[in-house]
């Protein structure tokens, strides 16, 4: 069985400590889920979805978690054919 590779895209790196996203990222891991965090964060890209794109195709992954993207952000990763 193929492996899901889900990768979280966290707002800025200072979010990898969060005790919330380190408690989920230990049950997708539990749970045979391929997960890791980028690592370039939505600030880092200044939030600009042709940097975020472009930063997509190059780490693909079977889904991803936003967080605290903006909405133009969110309407893109919305408009990719799965």
């Amino acid at each position: 069985m193929k492996k899901i590779r889900l990768r979280i895209f966290i707002y800025e790196k200072q979010d990898r400590g969060r005790i919330n996203l380190t408690s989920l990222l230990a049950e997708l891991l539990e749970n045979g889920i391929d997960v890791e965090f980028t690592s370039k964060s939505l600030k880092d890209l200044n939030m600009q979805v042709e940097r975020v794109a472009r930063y997509v195709k190059q780490n693909p992954a079977d889904a991803w978690i936003l967080i605290a993207a903006s909405r133009q952000v969110i309407a893109w990763f919305a408009d990719q054919l799965v």
